[in-house]
């Protein structure tokens, strides 16, 4: 299953959350419409993120490679948390 967590209509960054790795694969990006239930999105801007729900990593949408790639930035302290606990709390997405 694949889903919109939240979105920022002013910078056309999302928030995703999907069940599975090969869901990625659905996910619009930079200039790809998304598949399936996202089919009518037809971008989404660098920096937007994605949540795998089957093995809880998260994924950025890379500029350079226009692809999905792992998050790996889990430095403690100084971190930056991605997905707020209300995803409709558009204010707080990137706090």
């Amino acid at each position: 299953m694949v889903n919109i967590l939240a979105q920022n209509c002013n910078y056309n960054v999302y928030s995703f959350v999907v069940d599975t790795v090969a869901e990625l694969d659905k996910l619009p990006t930079i200039n790809t419409r998304g598949k399936d239930n996202l089919s009518t999105v037809s971008s989404c801007a660098v920096g937007s993120r994605a949540v795998v729900t089957e093995t809880s990593d998260r994924y950025i949408l890379n500029g350079e490679q226009n692809k999905w790639i792992k998050d790996t930035n889990t430095g403690g302290g100084g971190g930056v948390s991605y997905i707020t606990a209300d995803p409709t709390d558009i204010e707080n997405l990137f706090i």
